[in-house]
């Protein structure tokens, strides 16, 4: 369970979708203030290849990991009701 960044309460999954890479996008929501926010999940096998890689392609590789969730926040928002 993830709790929510704003008021720290419990939140659900309201969409997953996994990638051909093996990450699992998830869209979270808080049960309490409603807060919105997508989380990434990837295998121990590709956690421990992310940090076998030298300092500077870990820092592009986090900057796109950044650049494609506010992507998908903001299609997201355009997309919900």
């Amino acid at each position: 369970m993830r709790l929510c960044s704003e008021c720290n309460s419990d939140s659900d999954v309201t969409d997953s979708r996994p990638r051909e890479s093996g990450m699992v996008y998830r869209r979270r929501k808080c049960v309490k203030c409603e807060h919105r926010w997508s989380t990434m999940e990837v295998s121990m096998a590709q956690f421990e290849a992310f940090n076998d890689l030298d300092e500077a392609k870990a820092e592009v590789i986090k900057l796109f990991i950044k650049a494609r969730a506010v992507i998908d926040n903001t299609l997201a928002e355009l997309n919900s009701p």
